[in-house]
């Protein structure tokens, strides 16, 4: 196998375990600590998103005013693709 496909094949299965890793074990952890202490620190710089199909995932987020800010890694956006739509839930630590 020539070094260019190799180092392909690495990254695969680095990004992969990257993504294995957020959605299975870091998620779920997050999701647990924000409910259980909202006061925590960690609830500090995040929020529990609830869409109306269920899934729900922490993102991270900046309150400014009465304006919040939220950034989040993944597909979560495809929740807005057939049209403007909101959050079923938003927890806010």
């Amino acid at each position: 196998m020539s070094v260019p496909k190799r180092i392909g094949l690495a990254l695969l299965v680095v990004f992969t375990a990257y993504i294995t890793f957020m959605l299975f074990l870091m998620d779920p952890m997050v999701l647990n600590e924000i409910k259980a202490k909202p006061a925590s620190e960690m609830a500090s710089e995040a929020i529990a998103l609830k869409f109306a199909a269920g899934k729900e995932i922490p993102v991270n987020y900046l309150k400014e005013g009465n304006k919040v800010f939220v950034g989040a890694d993944g597909p979560w956006w495809r929740e807005f693709k057939d049209g403007p739509t909101r959050p079923n839930g938003c927890r806010i630590g």
